[in-house]
């Protein structure tokens, strides 16, 4: 995939295999933002002067960018988030749930669609979690089981560190089926995989926009047309009303309602601009060029003493986390960032799934569209002076 002269910093020699954590920012990303700060900077919606009305234009026009990309059939059903943590977090605050209501997750969640529905636990919300196959694929045996009289289904489209991609359409119908609300935390997927919104049919699906080329502090929150209705805005305050009298509030409709205070404005712009991006290049070429790299990852990995985690190569994204040996997996990362390869090493906050794993930690390699073949065979040749190293 010829893009990396897009991308200023790999002029500084880096290999880059961090991109489940952040991905680096394309050019044209860069120049949507810079625009904005040059010649159109200014808040949106309520200024009647040029610049607010270019700022908002700008700033919709990212939405509907978004909506596109994501095949959300209303633009307005797009809340602007700083990330997938904080659209989790909102879909917690929103619905209502209480002592002897049930929430279903899995063991391999990030702890961003976790550590939300373990706070209801005080109120005695009780949290399920899936199990795996040894394949680290999801055990959907279990997934039935526990989905019996649950409320809410809080599931990953993809796993940050197994890069496991679950079977969501099926999880989400079943879960419709039992009358439960559907969160998707599409952090991992979004980036790296077509995602069509309206043919899901979640109530709810969130996303971060640093993962998919766009700038931090960006993402959405898509909510299903009907459900936002019913949801009572968990940030108050400018924007989110449409009138307020000395005894009642009268909120805004969508999605101003749920985007209280001056919104990150030129990063969604910039959202907007990576959504173009991605979508001239075309999901299903991101995915064909991941997987190229990934038949050269495990090919590779046969001639050295390495596990990789996870499922076969047709049912994850672009990522390996694995062990090596004994060697540790900040060995590992400090070993490779002395031959300008970024990895990274831990848990990847996902610690319970590191538990069922029983590893302390492992390392992950993860790839996007910029990187190529050859970077991956330069991996492998440094993991081997590596286990030469610490042998």
């Amino acid at each position: 995939m010829d893009v990396r002269n897009d991308f200023p910093l790999l002029k500084r020699g880096i290999t880059y295999f961090d991109n489940a954590a952040t991905s680096l920012k394309p050019q044209q990303v860069i120049d949507a933002v810079v625009d904005f700060y040059e010649n159109h900077t200014a808040n949106i919606h309520r200024g009647i002067h040029t610049l607010s009305e270019e700022a908002t234009e700008l700033y919709e026009d990212s939405k509907k960018k978004v909506a596109k990309f994501l095949g959300a059939p209303n633009w307005h059903n797009v809340i602007s988030v700083k990330n997938a943590t904080e659209g989790l977090n909102l879909v917690a605050s929103m619905v209502e749930l209480s002592k002897g209501d049930s929430v279903v997750t899995s063991v391999m969640e990030h702890h961003s669609n976790l550590l939300p529905w373990y706070k209801m636990k005080a109120r005695g919300v009780e949290v399920k979690l899936v199990g795996l196959n040894k394949d680290g694929t999801l055990n959907m045996e279990d997934f039935y089981e526990k989905l019996k009289g649950a409320n809410l289904v809080a599931m990953s489209h993809a796993s940050n560190v197994l890069g496991t991609i679950t079977p969501i359409e099926e999880i989400i119908k079943s879960s419709q089926s039992e009358g439960a609300i559907t969160v998707i935390d599409a952090a991992q997927s979004v980036p790296h995989l077509a995602v069509n919104f309206k043919k899901l049919d979640a109530d709810f699906l969130t996303f971060s926009g640093h993962k998919m080329l766009a700038p931090s502090g960006t993402g959405s929150l898509i909510i299903k047309e009907g459900v936002a209705e019913e949801c009572t805005p968990p940030i108050a305050g400018g924007g989110t009303i449409e009138d307020v009298t000395e005894t009642e509030v009268k909120w805004a409709s969508m999605p101003e309602r749920f985007e209280g205070g001056t919104p990150n404005i030129e990063g969604t712009i910039g959202l907007g601009a990576a959504a173009d991006y991605l979508m001239k290049l075309g999901m299903d070429n991101v995915r064909k060029h991941e997987v190229s790299l990934l038949k050269k990852a495990f090919e590779l990995s046969t001639e050295l003493p390495m596990k990789i985690y996870g499922p076969s190569i047709e049912n994850r994204t672009g990522l390996i986390s694995f062990t090596l040996g004994n060697i540790h997996a900040h060995d590992v990362s400090e070993f490779l960032n002395g031959r300008r390869i970024a990895v990274r090493g831990g848990k990847h906050c996902a610690h319970p799934l590191h538990y069922e794993l029983g590893v302390p930690s492992t390392s992950r390699a993860s790839f996007y569209i910029y990187n190529t073949v050859e970077e991956v065979e330069n991996l492998f040749k440094v993991l081997n002076e590596i286990v030469g190293v610490f042998s």
